[in-house]
């Protein structure tokens, strides 16, 4: 039970810095960093664990998104500084990391919204901002790290500066 808790909280970590930027990468980014997403998804096929993370969704993200923006490689490298970081996701709660899981398939629709030249609707909803932010909120208390929680609070500042923003106006935004 431990180790399937271990593994929980390592898959959930990968998914909220997931959906506090919309971004996961592939092997390894400049520099030779190994990809946080990559070693996640290893040790759901090692050990055969089922979750609502689609990988080729948040590669996708990372490739025809992220990568066309200086924001989202600002977003990128603040993802390897937090990789680096040694933080105890233990303090979760089990409540918390369900939390984790039940936001995905809203980013992931929010994603498909974006990238869909015609949708003329809101990218992110009063809702879907209160998650995140809750979401950061869970993750800013887990490191006193200074650099970690200024990374998480611009984030959340992010997060505000794009609710209720159609799709021209989300990727205005990703360009400054």
């Amino acid at each position: 039970m431990k180790n399937t808790v271990k593994k929980t909280v390592f898959i959930a970590m990968l998914l909220f810095y997931f959906l506090t930027t919309n971004q996961l990468y592939s092997q390894r980014w400049p520099g030779g960093k190994e990809c946080g997403a990559t070693e996640i998804k290893d040790v759901q096929e090692q050990n055969n664990i089922q979750s609502n993370i689609d990988f080729d969704i948040l590669h996708d993200i990372r490739d025809n998104f992220l990568k066309s923006y200086p924001k989202g490689l600002r977003y990128i490298e603040e993802y390897y500084y937090i990789s680096d970081l040694k933080i105890d996701y233990s303090k979760l709660s089990i409540g918390e990391l369900y939390d984790i899981f039940k936001i995905a398939p809203k980013i992931y629709d929010a994603y498909d919204n974006i990238k869909n030249s015609k949708f003329n609707g809101i990218i992110v909803n009063e809702e879907l901002k209160t998650e995140i932010i809750e979401l950061l909120n869970t993750f800013k208390k887990l490191s006193n790290n200074t650099k970690y929680i200024t990374i998480i609070e611009g984030l959340i500042k992010d997060t505000e500066k794009i609710v209720n923003k159609n799709r021209e106006q989300v990727i205005e935004f990703m360009k400054n």
